[in-house]
Order: structure tokens, then sequence, then C-alpha cells
């Protein structure tokens, strides 16, 4: 069974023509709009999907064989109408595979009945008003991997982490709540609530991810990786208290 029966791709329109006639030669549907955030540019692709099921890959992700005929055998007889993969991710070009990383469950083999992207960051699915999450009871979990690229080196990571917070903060102030989906509990003029919001909150995230969940077992990149984390919550938080 042919598992791809129609791709459709979305570039903003700055990118270079190069880029899109490489698409094009692949027999890829290109839509292109202004670029504003990740969440309006997958549900502009999503309008244009014509088939019942979707498959969303970023353009650093990349499915391996193992996982194309684990998807072919699901949708021989679907008994789910949401599909999420692990996420390994790859960091300075190092698989991790510990420290709340991997797996990484996300949501992204579904039908496109009522379905839309929520979040201008770390995007989440929702279907029918309701977010559909991997470890809800209506997602099957896959087995095999999608190889997620994410950061190739640390300005790549860095180039992205300004980018990320501010979305983040912005989030946070609208939704009241984190990327976590925890309800945010702030009171700036507060001593006490300013250092467990600003150092305390990323200071347990970095012993969480490194410690608990055994991020040293990935080394030096482990270590690294835990390190930023605990700064990216930190500076999401500084830019939240900015636009408060």
């Amino acid at each position: 069974m042919k598992i791809i029966k129609e791709t459709v791709g979305t570039e903003h329109c700055s990118v270079l023509d190069h880029s899109i006639k490489n698409h094009s030669t692949q027999k890829c549907k290109i839509y292109t709009r202004p670029f504003d955030n990740y969440k309006n540019q997958k549900n502009f692709g999503l309008k244009y999907c014509t088939k019942e099921w979707i498959l969303a890959i970023d353009a650093d992700e990349r499915i391996l064989p193992e996982l194309k005929e684990e998807i072919q055998a699901e949708l021989e007889n679907p008994k789910y109408d949401f599909f999420a993969f692990p996420f390994l991710t790859y960091f300075l070009k190092k698989p991790l595979k510990y420290g709340l990383i991997y797996p990484a469950y996300h949501t992204r083999l579904f039908k496109k009945a009522d379905c839309r992207w929520v979040r201008t960051v770390h995007e989440q699915l929702k279907c029918n008003k309701q977010e559909i999450g991997a470890d809800s009871g209506k997602v099957k979990k896959m087995k095999n991997n999608v190889l997620h690229y994410s950061f190739d080196s640390v300005e790549h990571y860095f180039k992205k982490f300004n980018y990320y917070t501010s979305l983040d903060a912005v989030e946070m102030l609208k939704n009241k709540k984190d990327r976590f989906n925890r309800h945010v509990k702030f009171q700036p003029n507060n001593l006490w609530s300013c250092v467990w919001f600003f150092l305390y909150q990323p200071f347990r995230f970095f012993v969480r991810r490194f410690f608990r969940y055994k991020g040293y077992k990935d080394g030096v990149y482990g270590f690294i990786y835990a390190v930023f984390s605990a700064c990216y919550e930190a500076v999401v938080r500084v830019k939240y208290w900015s636009k408060i």
C-alpha cells in the first residue's frame, strides 16, 4: 500500500526560489504565505489537503522505513483516528535518549475532519474543540521513531531560542498557563514570588531533566541540553514579565 497519496508543502514568501523548485521536482503542491507563526502556517497547509488522512511532518523531521511499514499496517484497518510518534531528537548531531526529551510523543497522523493546530509554537492538535494529546485514550502510540534534527549547532539553537521564547511568553500571557499547561502564579511585587518564578522553576526543570529523568546518561550533551533548557524557561519568564 502506498503511504503517501498527496504531498502538500507550505513556504513563507521570503524563501529562495530554488527551495520551491526542489519541492516541485518531488511532485509537491507548494503554497506560500507571509510567515507569522507555526500554527497558522500548518493550518494554512491543512486546508489544501484533500485526503482523509493527514501525516504532518516538518522540514527537520524524517520518517524511516520501519515507521512507514508500521503506518501502512495501522491504516489497513485503522482502529484509531489519531496516531502519535516517538520523536528522537538530535542535539548538536547527537541523539538524546534521556532527560524528558525521549520518547516525546507527538500526534502527527490523524483524520482531517474538524482538526486544526493551536498554540503559535510547540503546536498542539485540536479536534472538535478538544486538544488531542498523545496521552489521551483517543491516540495510538506508535513504536518506531521520527528522527528530529532540531539543533545542528549552538548557533542554530540560539537562533531558534530567541524566537521561540518570545512566542512562548506571548502564549503564557494569553492563556495564563506555561507550555506544560500549568497555571502561572506570579506576583511581581513579591520578592519570594520572583525568586520562585525566575530562579526556582528553571532550576527545578534542570534537576528534573538531568537527574530525575537521567539526562546525565547522554553525557555532556545531556548536561548542556539541560542547562540550555533551564535558561529557556528563565528567559520565557522574563519576557512574560516584561509584557505584563
